[in-house]
């Protein structure tokens, strides 16, 4: 980044706007911002630090405080840069949080910071980003560096310079993180440590599901005590018990099972013998009741003999059955004829006298038809007239939609003007809603600017105050450290004056009288040293320890009183604000930020309803006007109507006149005339119905007579055919040797009941023969043996049986306990295999672990160790300058011993001092000592991060103060690295009150302040 042109405006000290033009310093790379305390040459530093990242170039400058107490109110706070990066120029424009008038009123009011980007590139303007967020964002793409980095690399403010070099390893460790984004690191930390502790808590479980797992197969006190070898000789042990046990069962198996199979045959042998004699027994008593049954059996055989010449004679008496039915049935019919024939002639008597008496009304009915002929002749002009009218009731009918229409539509436009009315009225209301959004806007933005300024106030009270009491506490401590400082130079001199003693007593001893002393010349010694005794030495050596380290401490307390010193003088001067008078005013700004925040809200939700509205009143004005165009088209509809209506009402006049007013309706004429038809047709009805009954009944009585007749005969036929049949079945029964007609009856039998009778004869035989045929082959087969006794057997089986299954018992037993513990065991081998890997994990990833946090000979953690190479990589590069700037007599090393307390280390610095060829801690430099250190290492830092980040273009360097602590030779030798800096290309600007760097370098950038506001000018 090359700065090109930097515009100010109510900016620090400058009151108005003032341009610095880098451009006139032609060729120049280095050049010095010179001018009184106070003009403003830091705020230059601050300007441009605003402009590329919208923070000031020192931590404790906040927006508010940005803004020059010199400039007009109308005049607001504007910082521009216009600078090249990569061949490509861009120009950045800023405005941070400030107080201007209101535009109604008295007082001010605070608006929010703005920013613009824009790029520009063969003369076109390109706008990148417009506001504060998208700016931030672009200018952290372009620039490729953060603010904390262009503070310690680029722009070096006053009292950051030697930060990086005396800093402790603590705090220059936050530094480095920052330049180095060495964040990543610091997480592998963490992330190491959680490893360590999952892999912790995974052997723990391991170590449960192993105890569980021997627990299911032996009892505490067997394993208590056991190591991994004897667990597993005890697992082996149980499973070959196990074996040898289910052996043994299965051996007894084979025996107990041999003889259950023969008791079994024995039972079954058994069984059937006894079967076979109670088989025996049952057939002699089976034979015997046999015998008692044969008189009955001879019984049926003789019923089946009488029954079967007894249906010879049936088809002979079934013959006779049905002439006797028949004739029965003939004279039961004659009978029913008789009384039809009488029924039918008193109904024919009653049917001729009605006709007699309905032939009275004939003439009647003529008159009716001549009536009905006379209104018929009506009925087309009735017909007319209906339609007519119907017609007239239609136009009617319609003309009132029409009118009724209108009226709807005349009446929708009132409502919609009406409507249209109510939305003017909206949109009056909306436009004054608006001026109040904007109203609201201001006041919030106004609050929410008063919040931060109060709560900045309080927050920079607090911390004073903190800091106040800090320094009370840290001086109390520096005055403790600086007293045990006193006590230890004081105990190193008494030991080295006590040592020079010695050293005179052990003189003495070689003294004698008359020879001249080595040291003074005399030759007399009347008052020798007396030595006092041994070991001073190793006190000097403990004392100047003490001394050094009592030296160490009291330097440690004075910089940490001068840092707290420091950053009370750099806080700004702001009065004493009451705490708690200020934590109430926040608390009612907070509330009244609330208040017109929820007001805005109902404010915008009424703004958003604008589009909305104008939209209904297009709707309306197009709706209003096309209800118009449709009530002049009812309109004309309706005048259409009215002409035909007219016409066709004169005509229904006209028929009116013509038809009897009784009929002008036509239902009532209509209802006369079919009353008319219907007692006609009634008439004719009934007539011809009673013309037809008398005739009916005339053919009913004929036919009734014929078939009485007929039935006289039929009797007289069936009566002989009976009396034949009756002498033929008599000579049957003497045929048959039946003596009456009982006998008969009692020997027949019905084909089932034969075949029944027939059938039990047939199984009595078969049954008897197969019992004695049963009896003889069982006779024959158990001569010579005894019945058996199976219930003795079958008690023996069961026993051998019952033994059996409690044998299959213990084998399944003993099968499943064998399988569990082989189970148990195969689990236990996988734990016991992944608790030894788990081990070794964890004890590889404990020793990275804490190796990695700072648990190691170095007490240097993973992310410290690269900030060290970082730092070394700085270190060689920082040397090869400094080493040129002081003529090679210091040399910049890391420390590597390892700090006290378990404190990681691995950060601090010491220097090599040529003359005396000791390190030293960087701390005890002079100020020209230190800033040329802090100088070679600022270079160094700026080589290294650029090397780190190949994208990064840093063509500038800002130093604030410091060259005033340099002689004339060193002074030389500092800017001499410098312009070998700026030699590729580097613009250098320095801020300093040293003539002789204003001689040295010819450019320069005066600052001059007056009561009006500093001004600035080039002169090269």
């Amino acid at each position: 980044m090359r700065p090109i042109e930097l515009t100010i405006r109510a900016f620090g000290p400058y009151a108005e706007s003032e341009t610095i033009d880098f451009r006139e310093l032609g060729d120049a790379k280095m050049f010095v911002i010179s001018g009184k305390t106070g003009s403003g040459k830091t705020s230059i530093f601050d300007a441009l630090s605003f402009a590329l990242f919208g923070k000031a170039n020192t931590e404790d400058r906040d927006s508010l405080s940005l803004r020059s107490h010199y400039a007009s109110e109308d005049i607001t706070t504007e910082v521009g840069l216009t600078f090249t990066i990569k061949g490509k120029t861009y120009i950045v424009i800023r405005q941070p949080q400030q107080e201007i008038p209101k535009k109604n009123g008295e007082g001010m009011r605070i608006v929010g910071a703005t920013a613009s980007l824009h790029a520009y590139d063969n003369n076109q303007d390109e706008l990148l980003a417009s506001n504060v967020r998208d700016v931030d964002q672009k200018m952290s793409e372009i620039l490729q560096l953060t603010v904390d980095q262009f503070r310690q690399i680029l722009m070096i403010p006053q009292g950051a310079f030697r930060e990086l070099l005396i800093a402790p390893s603590k705090d220059k460790q936050v530094i480095l993180q920052k330049l180095a984004n060495t964040v990543v690191y610091s997480k592998m930390e963490e992330l190491l440590k959680e490893e360590q502790k999952e892999q912790e808590l995974g052997m723990k479980l391991l170590s449960g599901e192993v105890e569980q797992s021997l627990n299911t197969t032996f009892l505490p006190e067997e394993i208590e005590g056991k190591n991994a070898l004897e667990v597993h000789s005890l697992f082996e042990g149980r499973i070959t018990d196990a074996k040898i046990a289910l052996k043994s069962a299965y051996e007894f198996s084979s025996i107990i099972k041999i003889k259950v199979e023969n008791a079994t045959k024995d039972v079954a042998l058994s069984e059937s013998r006894a079967i076979d004699w109670d088989k025996l027994d049952n057939l002699g008593k089976e034979i015997q009741a046999l015998a008692g049954q044969e008189p009955e059996i001879e019984v049926k055989k003789q019923t089946i003999l009488r029954a079967k010449r007894a249906e010879n004679l049936r088809t002979q008496e079934i013959l006779c059955g049905d002439a006797q039915a028949r004739k029965q049935e003939v004279e039961a019919n004659i009978i029913e004829i008789q009384k039809r024939i009488r029924s039918l002639r008193e109904e024919l008597e009653d049917v001729t006298q009605n006709r007699n008496r309905f032939a009275e009304n004939i003439p009647m009915q003529e008159k009716r038809e001549q009536e009905i002929f006379k209104l018929s002749e009506l009925e087309v002009k009735i017909e007319r007239l209906a339609r007519n009218e119907k017609d007239l009731i239609a136009y009617e009918n319609e003309m009132k939609l029409i009118m009724s229409a209108l009226d709807i539509l005349r009446n929708n436009v009132k409502e919609i003007e009406a409507r249209k009315t109510n939305f003017s009225d909206e949109e009056k209301k909306l436009q004054t809603t608006k001026i109040r959004q904007k109203e609201l806007e201001n006041i919030v933005l106004q609050l929410e600017n008063e919040y931060v300024t109060n709560q900045n106030m309080l927050e920079n009270q607090e911390l004073k105050e903190k800091n106040t009491a800090l320094l009370l506490i840290m001086r109390e401590k520096l005055k403790e450290v600086s007293t045990n400082y006193d006590t230890a130079l004081a105990t190193l001199k008494r030991i080295e004056h006590q040592i020079k003693n010695e050293q005179a007593a052990s003189l003495a001893t070689g003294l004698e009288d008359g020879v001249p002393c080595p040291v003074c010349g005399a030759h007399h010694h009347p008052r020798l040293a007396i030595q006092l005794g041994e070991g001073v030495d190793n006190l000097l050596q403990q004392a100047k320890a003490d001394l050094e380290n009592k030296k160490n401490l009291k330097q440690e307390e004075e910089l940490a009183v001068e840092k707290v010193l420091w950053i009370l003088e750099q806080a700004p001067n702001t009065p004493l604000v009451n705490v708690a008078q200020l934590s109430g005013r926040l608390q009612k700004i907070q509330a009244d930020i609330q208040t017109y925040k929820a007001e805005l809200v109902m404010a915008t939700k009424m703004i958003t309803k604008e589009d909305g509205l104008s939209k209904n009143i297009a709707w309306i004005n197009k709706e209003i006007f096309e209800l118009n165009i449709k009530i002049q088209e009812e309109d004309s509809k309706l005048q259409a109507i009215k002409a035909p209506a007219q016409q066709v009402l004169a005509l229904v006049e006209m028929l009116k006149k013509e038809i009897p007013t009784e009929f002008t309706n036509s239902a009532v004429y209509y209802r006369k005339l079919r009353a008319k038809q219907a007692e006609a047709a009634v008439f004719e009805k009934d007539y011809q119905a009673l013309e037809g009954n008398y005739f009916d009944k005339r053919e009913n009585v004929a036919n009734a007579e014929t078939e009485f007749n007929s039935m006289q005969v039929s009797l007289q036929k069936v009566r002989e055919q009976l009396e034949h049949n009756l002498n033929v079945f008599d000579k049957m029964l003497l045929q048959f040797e039946f003596d009456s007609h009982d006998a008969y009856k009692n020997a027949a039998r019905s084909a089932s009941e034969i075949e029944i009778l027939e059938q039990a004869c047939q199984e009595f035989q078969q049954q008897k023969f197969y019992c004695i045929q049963t009896e003889q082959e069982l006779q024959r087969k158990l001569a010579g043996l005894d019945k058996p006794d199976v219930g003795t057997l079958k008690i023996k089986l069961a026993a051998l049986q019952n033994e059996q299954f409690e044998n299959e018992k213990a084998v399944f037993t003993i099968t499943e306990n064998q399988g569990r513990i082989e189970s148990n065991f195969a689990q236990y081998l996988k734990l016991f295999a992944k608790i030894k890997d788990a081990e070794k994990l964890y004890a590889d990833l404990g020793e990275l672990a804490q190796s990695a946090n700072g648990k190691n000979e170095r007490n240097v953690g993973f992310e410290r160790y690269v900030l060290a190479a970082f730092l070394d990589s700085i270190l060689e590069r920082a040397n090869t300058r400094l080493a040129q700037m002081t003529e090679g007599r210091f040399y910049l090393e890391r420390k590597q011993e390892k700090a006290k307390h378990n404190a990681q280390s691995g950060l601090d610095l010491s220097i090599y001092d040529e003359y005396t060829g000791r390190m030293r801690d960087v701390t005890t430099l002079s100020g020209g000592e230190s800033f040329k250190t802090s100088l070679a290492l600022a270079l160094a830092l700026a080589e290294v991060v650029q090397e780190m980040s190949g994208g990064i273009s840093l063509e500038t360097m800002f130093i604030d103060e410091g060259f005033g602590t340099l002689d004339s030779e060193s002074l030389e030798s500092a800017v001499e690295c410098l312009l070998q800096t700026q030699q590729g290309g580097r613009l250098v600007g320095v801020i300093s009150h040293v003539p002789e760097l204003k001689e040295r370098i010819g450019a320069h950038l005066e600052v001059m302040a007056t009561n009006r506001g500093s001004k600035t000018v080039f002169k090269c």
